[in-house]
């Protein structure tokens, strides 16, 4: 990954941040029309960092703010976070 200035602490989102810092801001400033909110999958599904279990980790539908779980080896999207 190419370092940028200021953001050396970019890192994979928690459910969390997830939720608060980029599906409740999606439509809005920089991160407007940024983000595929259609409800396909898997484009509109984006992974945390959060492991559940041992195959599975936490993640989040931007079409509609729901909280599932999917597989590690899923290809998902990934939004990074600083």
């Amino acid at each position: 990954m190419r370092k940028q200035p200021g953001r050396e602490n970019a890192h994979v989102p928690t459910p969390a941040e997830l939720y608060k810092e980029l599906f409740v801001n999606r439509n809005t400033g920089a991160l407007k029309g940024t983000f595929n909110t259609s409800g396909s999958y898997p484009g509109s599904v984006y992974r945390s960092s959060a492991p559940f279990g041992n195959i599975s980790a936490q993640v989040q539908w931007f079409h509609n703010g729901e909280q599932h779980y999917d597989s590690k080896y899923s290809r998902l999207p990934v939004r990074l976070v600083w």
